[in-house]
Parts: structure tokens; sequence; C-alpha cells
């Protein structure tokens, strides 16, 4: 649940739009946590269909299909990526 929380968020502020800043909060043999910060002239309600809609941000050549369209999110919680 963490791991599939600080995809959504890290997915959030590539969809956000600048300024955006990151710190490294602790680290260690297993894992890290990272902080980020961003702020968006978006509206909430247009911030969330942004970020629930892959396909719209998400850059084909990191899929195994290279396509997209392929691409989903279920938009709650433990929802699978």
């Amino acid at each position: 649940m963490k791991r599939s929380v600080t995809i959504i968020f890290c997915a959030f502020v590539l969809a956000a739009c600048m300024p955006v800043s990151a710190e490294v909060v602790s680290s260690s043999d297993t894992h890290f946590v990272l902080r980020h910060e961003s702020a968006s002239s978006l509206s909430s309600d247009d911030l969330w269909q942004r970020l629930i809609t892959p396909s719209s941000w998400w850059h084909p050549d990191h899929t195994y299909s290279g396509d997209v369209a392929n691409l989903s999110l279920q938009a709650k919680a433990g929802g699978l990526w």
C-alpha cells in the first residue's frame, strides 16, 4: 500500500505545474522516503482528473507495450496501477 501511495504521489508531482521541490527524508538498505511539494494553477478536480488518467501524461517509452492506451489506474485506496 505504501508503495502504491508513493507511485501515485510521484505521478501527481509529474502531472502538476511548477514549481516543484523534492527531498529525501530518510533512507535505508531496503527503502527510502521522499517528500514532494508542488503548486498548480489547476483546480483540485481538474488536477485529480489528470492524475487518474495516466495516458494524458505518462510517456509511452516508459511502458512495457510502448502504448499509453494500455495503462490503467483504479482511483481508489488500494487500487491497482
